[in-house]
């Protein structure tokens, strides 16, 4: 396996945790502005409401999960700490992406009351995220 634990290890999982938590509250801010907008307007409702119907709303969030892992991976390359990224550091984003949608779900469940549009925690969610990082981090596929 060529120290798969080793590697592990050295991720610089502090920045990819920041990365990963900014990249969560801009959805939830985005969530929560749509869902807003949505309530409080009838032309937004009347617009959403056609395009959320049931055909395309799986269409819609795999392209939430998508764009939120290509996010994921824009945050890292311009965060302020250094991140190498590589094969390893990108799927390490995508755990920290992936943790960060658990610790949503769970204060949902607890009674924070954090709107759901697109991305939830689900399979669905999961390969679009994969996909958007892996799709966005192309250039640091290099082995190292």
């Amino acid at each position: 396996m060529n120290n798969f634990w080793d590697r592990f290890k050295s991720q610089p999982w502090l920045p990819l945790i920041q990365v990963a938590l900014v990249a969560n509250l801009m959805v939830a801010i985005i969530e929560y502005m749509l869902v807003w907008a949505v309530s409080n307007s009838q032309t937004f409702n009347r617009s959403f409401s056609l395009l959320f119907s049931p055909s395309v709303s799986m269409l819609w969030s795999v392209g939430a999960a998508v764009g939120f892992g290509a996010l994921g991976v824009y945050i890292g390359e311009r965060w302020r700490s250094p991140i190498t990224l590589n094969i390893a550091s990108l799927w390490a984003l995508v755990l920290c992406l992936l943790l960060g949608l658990y610790i949503k779900f769970w204060l949902i469940r607890f009674g924070l009351s954090i709107p759901t549009l697109w991305l939830d925690l689900n399979r669905v969610s999961l390969v679009g995220i994969i996909i958007g990082v892996f799709w966005k981090g192309t250039p640091y596929w290099r082995y190292r």
